[in-house]
């Protein structure tokens, strides 16, 4: 397998100059950094008047509660700040930007936050799609608007349907159908789980299954469902040494105990 490139985040969205509209989906919100900084030094949201961001209801309240230097200024006013409610936590990170012809989607782990576009290690995929020249990741393009529109049937406001049809009139090729792509597909959970869709995509031959994270939950059922679920041969958990929400119990679970769960503490600059 061919290593691919280090992704930086803040020179991608400055290497996008335009954008008719722009949707991004975050958990945590960093309103200062948006508005002083991004708005300012991205192009393809200074110059940009269809801007929605989705934060989780939650960090929403927060935000409003919170001292008046950290309260959002221009939003509603430069830009829709729509919270969006879930059984527990609203957490994609979806950044889409798109024009007449062109667009630019980064899917991960960022939040809009400047830790997410600056100094934390994330992982986050970057698509670009050009009308008649590049057009590979349409199909991710469509699925991602496909979720957006659920989104916006679910949160029922009127500025977010605005919004989401003045980015359908100025981008058309956003909507409609088209053949998955076989080698990358969007997946969310608003209908089903994300576990029971990865099981279906993935079958039973399963040896490795490697999971990057920092937060865990304080009990192991997710991982103990793994285990049972795909049946691998060996279960790698890499986190961050000493900032990592994994429990030290884990160390004598039984899958530690028989050798088929190893963890792997990392430090990131």
């Amino acid at each position: 397998m061919t290593a691919k490139p280090r992704i930086d985040l803040h020179r991608t969205l400055q290497q996008i100059r335009t954008a008719a509209g722009a949707v991004i989906c975050t958990y945590r919100f960093d309103p200062s950094f948006f508005e002083d900084y991004c708005m300012e030094k991205f192009g393809c949201l200074h110059r940009n008047n269809n801007i929605t961001v989705l934060i989780d209801w939650g960090c929403y309240d927060e935000l409003l509660s919170g001292t008046l230097r950290d309260r959002p200024n221009l939003a509603n006013i430069r830009y829709l700040l729509q919270p969006i409610t879930a059984k527990r936590v609203f957490h994609p990170k979806v950044f889409l930007f798109a024009d007449e012809d062109k667009g630019s989607l980064l899917i991960g782990s960022a939040n809009a936050t400047r830790p997410g576009l600056t100094s934390n290690a994330e992982l986050v995929g970057v698509f670009h799609y050009e009308q008649g020249k590049k057009e590979d990741a349409l199909p991710i393009f469509r699925s991602v608007f496909g979720f957006l529109s659920q989104l916006c049937d679910r949160a029922g406001t009127q500025g977010f349907r605005s919004n989401l049809q003045a980015l359908q009139r100025d981008a058309p090729w956003l909507c409609g159908t088209s053949q998955d792509r076989e080698d990358i597909e969007f997946l969310h959970n608003l209908e089903r789980s994300l576990l029971d869709q990865i099981a279906e995509r993935i079958g039973d031959q399963v040896v490795t299954i490697t999971g990057i994270s920092r937060f865990f939950d304080s009990d192991h059922a997710l991982i103990e469902a793994l285990a049972q679920r795909f049946d691998p041969k060996k279960i790698r958990i890499v986190t961050q040494n000493r900032f990592t929400t994994l429990q030290p119990d884990f160390l004598t679970h039984d899958l530690c105990k028989s050798g088929r769960a190893e963890v792997y503490l990392r430090e990131f600059e």
